[in-house]
C-alpha cells in the first residue's frame, strides 16, 4: 500500500513539474518545433546492413496533423523479408499526439496482444512496446519506443519531461518516436526474430544519423 502511494506521489510530482516547465516554455517562447533540419533528418541511408529501403508516401494531411515536417516512413527489404520503419521527431508543441497503437485500432483490425519486449543485446535500445493486431490481411507485429538524445525511454511523458527540462537548461537534444512493423502472414515467434535482427543492423545507423546531438556552436 505504501509503495503504491509513493508511486502515485512520484507520478504526481513529475506531472506537476512537467506542466510547470511546459508553461514556462510557452511564456518565454523558447521552445522549438524541431531539432533537425529536414535535410539532416532525411539523411538516414536507404541501404543499411543488407536491407534496401524505399520511401513510402506520407499524405499532406497526416504531416499537418502530426505537427512536424520531420517524418521518415520507409519499407526495408532483405531476402524476401520486409519491415516498415516509421520515425517521427517529437516536440513539446505537438498537440495532436496519440500512441501509435491507436492508428491500428478500429475498422476490422483487432488488438490481440500487448506488452513490453526486452531487446536484449541491442545496446541502448532497451525495452520496446510490443503489439499484435489481427485483420483480414493477416497479422501486424508492432514495436515502438521513444528516444531523447541517445537515451531510450518507453514513456512519452518521460520523453516530453526530458525535452522541456533540457530546453530550459539550454541543452537541446534530438527526440524521436521510432516504430517498426511487420505485416502479413507470419509466425509471431519468427516475426519477433525478424524485427530484432532488423534492430541490430539498423541501430548503429540510427545512432550515427539521428540520435547523436549535433554541434550547435
Amino acid at each position: 500500500m505504501a509503495a503504491r502511494l509513493n508511486s502515485r506521489m512520484a507520478y504526481g510530482i513529475s506531472l506537476a513539474v512537467f506542466s510547470f516547465s511546459f508553461l514556462l516554455l510557452r511564456l518565454w517562447r523558447i521552445e522549438e518545433a524541431t531539432y533537425f533540419s529536414r535535410e539532416d533528418f532525411g539523411s538516414l541511408p536507404l541501404t543499411i546492413g543488407g536491407w534496401e529501403g524505399e520511401d513510402l508516401p506520407i499524405p499532406k494531411r497526416a504531416r499537418e496533423m502530426l505537427g512536424t515536417p520531420n517524418i521518415i516512413f520507409r519499407r526495408y527489404r532483405k531476402e524476401g523479408l520486409a519491415v516498415n520503419l516509421y520515425i517521427l521527431e517529437s516536440a513539446t508543441n505537438r498537440a495532436s499526439f496519440h500512441p501509435p497503437e491507436y492508428c491500428y485500432v478500429g475498422g476490422r483490425t483487432e488488438m490481440v496482444e500487448r506488452g513490453l519486449r526486452s531487446l536484449s543485446g541491442e545496446g541502448e535500445a532497451g525495452t520496446a512496446h510490443r503489439f499484435v493486431f489481427a485483420g483480414p490481411r493477416g497479422n501486424s507485429l508492432v514495436y515502438y519506443w521513444y528516444s531523447f538524445g541517445r537515451r531510450f525511454v518507453n514513456s512519452y511523458y518521460r520523453q516530453q519531461f526530458l525535452i522541456v527540462l533540457h530546453r530550459l537548461l539550454g541543452r537541446s537534444r534530438p527526440a524521436l518516436l521510432i516504430r517498426l512493423s511487420l505485416e502479413g502472414e507470419f509466425d509471431l515467434e519468427n516475426g519477433d526474430g525478424i524485427l530484432e535482427e532488423f534492430i541490430r543492423e539498423v541501430f548503429p545507423a540510427l545512432k550515427t544519423y539521428l540520435l547523436t546531438p549535433k554541434n550547435r556552436a
